[in-house]
């Protein structure tokens, strides 16, 4: 899909380029030479699509900072904040994520071996479910297992389940964590506005982010304002990539 939508953003900047200095006949011989050039240099496709992605990349990155500027108050500072790690800590990694995301499940070890080697850090989870209503139940019982001391735990537990996120398994997750089912249930239901809200804003941010899947990362100084320097990337990275931006965070 990629290698058909890259060869018609090609010949459609071909044909926008002709439309005006030849005749229609003409226009039709020269898209037609066009599409059969293409389809026997497909080497050409690929260097467009690369091109392409590169090009849309940059400005993702370029957005992705400009949101991170005008909002970083509410993404390393945000009021009942999910926070593990060193909840003092000098440097702040925020995560976006979603409890049934692959990517963001293979790298849970990742984050828990970052907190282990950098005493100093302090994690922002923001929840940014967008793999349907099972992910949203997910994020809201971890929102409730912070009320019981036990966010972090349940947090890592959720990502190293197998398979769906049903609300059967969620609840014996739970239970097998020693969480108290019963008030994790009436504080799910009792927070309900106080969830919604912490999910919307997150949604918010997204957009002004123009994130558009999980995982995505930010590294800054905890005390940072618009005007510090800021890692950002959005997508999955290597543990040593992480500690990277942990590093020129801290070094900035």
């Amino acid at each position: 899909m990629l290698t058909l939508s890259t060869m018609s953003t090609v010949t459609m900047a071909a044909d926008q380029a002709i439309q005006t200095n030849f005749t229609s006949d003409q226009v039709k011989q020269i898209q037609q030479i066009t599409r059969d050039y293409l389809i026997k240099n497909p080497d050409v496709l690929v260097a467009a699509s690369q091109t392409l992605q590169q090009q849309e990349a940059q400005k993702q990155m370029i957005q992705g900072k400009e949101g991170i500027k005008a909002n970083i108050a509410a993404l390393i500072n945000p009021p009942g904040a999910l926070i593990a790690g060193n909840p003092q800590g000098s440097i702040t990694l925020v995560e976006f994520f979603d409890y049934q995301c692959a990517h963001c499940k293979e790298m849970s070890a990742s984050i828990d071996s970052l907190i282990k080697a950098n005493p100093n850090l302090r994690i922002v989870f923001k929840d940014f479910p967008i793999f349907g209503q099972s992910s949203v139940l997910a994020a809201a019982a971890a929102f409730a297992a912070n009320q019981q001391g036990k966010y972090y735990a349940f947090h890592q537990a959720l990502l190293n389940s197998d398979g769906p996120l049903t609300e059967d398994k969620v609840y014996a997750i739970a239970q097998k964590l020693g969480l108290d089912v019963n008030r994790l249930k009436s504080d799910m239901s009792s927070n309900q506005k106080a969830i919604n809200d912490m999910l919307a804003a997150n949604f918010s941010l997204v957009k002004a982010l123009g994130l558009v899947g999980t995982p995505a990362f930010i590294a800054a100084k905890t005390n940072a304002t618009k005007n510090s320097d800021i890692e950002f990337f959005p997508g999955a990275l290597p543990q040593d990539k992480l500690q990277d931006m942990i590093t020129k965070a801290e070094k900035s």
